[in-house]
Order: C-alpha cells, then sequence, then structure tokens
C-alpha cells in the first residue's frame, strides 16, 4: 500500500507549511477516573474509583506551575455522574454539583497562572459549551468513524455522536484537539475515511488545531486482545495523515512513540504537552524533558518552539473568552 518514498514525502509536504516543531509544558491533572464507558483496551478506569479533592488539585497545579507548566491538561472519565458511587465521592469533595466542581477547578488553575485545556469525551453539547469558557482550547478524540468491538460497550464511542461534538466545537468557534488511536480493531481503510472526516470538518470551520496520531498501548489492566501498535504501523499512520491533512498541526506524543528522528521524518509538527507529572493514562511511558526533546528536534535540522494549548492563529482570531484573555495578556507580558 505504501511507496518507498510515501514517509519521505509527507516529511517534505510538513517542511512546506511549517517551519517548526512545537510543544507544550504542562501538568496532567487526572480528575476522576470514573467512567460511563467501558474500552476494552483502556486500564485508566479499572482501578479503585477516585475523585481529587480541591486541596489535591491545587497542590498539583502549584507544583506544575513552579516546575514551568503553563497548560493544565485535565482528562476526566466520561459522564462519571452517571456511574453509580460517583455522587458520593463529589459529596465527599464539598460538592453537590460536578459542573461547579469543574468551574471551581479551572478557576484555580488560572489563579495560578496556567492555562486549562480539557479532554472530557463525549458530553451535550451545552456542557462543552460552558466548561469551553474556562478553556484555552478543548480536546475530543474521535479515535475512528467505525463502530469496533472494543467500544461495543462505550456508548460515548459512537462515532456519529463524536463528530457531532467536534462539528458543534467548531460552529462555537472553539479551538479543539481531536485525533484517531490506532491498533484497536480499526482497519486501513477505517484510518483513511477518520482522517478525511477530519479534515472535512476542518475545511468548513476551521477549529481543528492539531491531530493526534496515537498508537494503542496495552495496559496490564485492560481485557484487550490487541497487542502495542508497532512503531512502523505509527509512522505510516503519520505519514498518511500529513498527506491527507496538509496544513493541519499533526501531533505524536514522544513518551508513547520516543523515535523523534522518525516521527519527524513523517511529517509531525508538534510533540504534544510535555508534562511535569506522569502519563497517568499510560504511566510506564515517561515523557522526554523538555531539554533532551529540544536537542534532538534540532539534531534533526529543526527549531524547537514551546507554545501555548491554544495556537497562535486563534489568538490573532480572538477565539477567546473573557477569562481566557486576561491570562494570555498575563503570560505574553
Amino acid at each position: 500500500m505504501f511507496k518507498i518514498d510515501f514517509i519521505e514525502k509527507a516529511g517534505r509536504l510538513r517542511d512546506r507549511y511549517f517551519d517548526t516543531i512545537t510543544y507544550s509544558r504542562n501538568v496532567f491533572v487526572p480528575l476522576t477516573n470514573v467512567c460511563r464507558n467501558n474500552c476494552s483496551y483502556c486500564g485508566f478506569s479499572k482501578g479503585k474509583p477516585y475523585l481529587l479533592s480541591p486541596k489535591q488539585i491545587k497542590n498539583i497545579l502549584k507544583e506544575g506551575k513552579r516546575s514551568g507548566a503553563v497548560e493544565a491538561l485535565f482528562t476526566y472519565g466520561e459522564q462519571p455522574t452517571k456511574v453509580d458511587g460517583f455522587k458520593k465521592l463529589l459529596t465527599e469533595t464539598g460538592y453537590e454539583s460536578f459542573d461547579q466542581y469543574l468551574k471551581d477547578t479551572y478557576q484555580t488553575a488560572l489563579d495560578q497562572g496556567l492555562l486549562p485545556h480539557t479532554n472530557p469525551g463525549y458530553i451535550p453539547s451545552d456542557q462543552f459549551k460552558s466548561i469551553s469558557k474556562y478553556n484555552a482550547s478543548m480536546g475530543l478524540m474521535l479515535e475512528t468513524t467505525t463502530d469496533i468491538p472494543s467500544h461495543k460497550e462505550s456508548p460515548g464511542k459512537k462515532p456519529e455522536k463524536r463528530i457531532q461534538l467536534i462539528k458543534y466545537a467548531g460552529k462555537q468557534k472553539i479551538p479543539l484537539t481531536t485525533g484517531i488511536l490506532i491498533g484497536v480493531g480499526e482497519s486501513w481503510v477505517d484510518r483513511v475515511k477518520s482522517l478525511k472526516q477530519i479534515k472535512k470538518i476542518n475545511d468548513k470551520y476551521g477549529h481543528i488545531q492539531e491531530v493526534i496520531i496515537q498508537g494503542h498501548q496495552k495496559h496490564p489492566k485492560s481485557n484487550t486482545k490487541h497487542p502495542t501498535t508497532k512503531q512502523k504501523t505509527v509512522i505510516k499512520t503519520i505519514a498518511l495523515a500529513r498527506h491527507i491533512l496538509k496544513d493541519i498541526e499533526i501531533q505524536a506524543p514522544p513518551n508513547l512513540h520516543p523515535d523523534i528522528k522518525s516521527l519527524l521524518k513523517a511529517g509531525v509538527s508538534d510533540l504534544g504537552g510535555i508534562s511535569t507529572t506522569k502519563d497517568h493514562i499510560n504511566p510506564t511511558k515517561k515523557w522526554p524533558s523538555p531539554q533532551k526533546l529540544e536537542k534532538e528536534i534540532k539534531k534533526h535540522g529543526y527549531k524547537p518552539e514551546k507554545r501555548l494549548p491554544i495556537y497562535p492563529k486563534y489568538i490573532e482570531k480572538d477565539w477567546l473568552t473573557e477569562p481566557i484573555r486576561k491570562q494570555i495578556t498575563k503570560i505574553e507580558r
């Protein structure tokens, strides 16, 4: 399916549009592992249910700020309020409303001088819009446009639902990070369809700031039959994405795919968030230090550049809510 020069051409295509390789410094805050979905490959939600307290959150954010983070990356299980037992966890933190819990959490991040970025999974559009007011950008992985067995117990992974919400973000002018997960039962044809769907949506709304290409990492707590995705498959998919997406930023997480040279050769333009904490989704996969990452980027002839969780063109377009505008003004002084 792939000619020898397919990957090299993808790298040259990236060079046409991008003269730097970007990354973000973030602090990873996993608010809760309670999730209504039951993806066969997931290990994050398999442990003892928890919900971080406001004090725990503040301590993580303060340490992240001290360590150089500019972004607060918030993740949590999809729609945890629909799961039995979550209400008790919420009450124990002093809250009756998860929406208020989130609002106060975002304000704490802003007070610490950090820009929030949240991956909430599929949630109702009104909640998505409400949350976005306190976030520099939002995240929602498409993963795949195909119904796969790995998602049969996951109502929030229905492709049509995720596509609908990605389009909604565009209508609302919300900068969005999306992407595909590879190696969980989809085919090459499915990957092409997913990337073309992302391109089609962005052509209409222009709000997709980056597309993550992430290979599946088999988690010891999961019950999936799928092995960790091979590096060569990840590289081919990155090249495929560059040929389809053209000038859209393409990201691959360097802790999961550490061969930086191959990532750059295949057309990656961004290396994601380098966290001051561990990767709570893939805890055994350590991030490279910013110093090591920049050294690798320079080694292969490119200029590294730190970025915010919202890309410059959306700041120039003023796709900002007032809390985010104020914080960016402080950062850029």
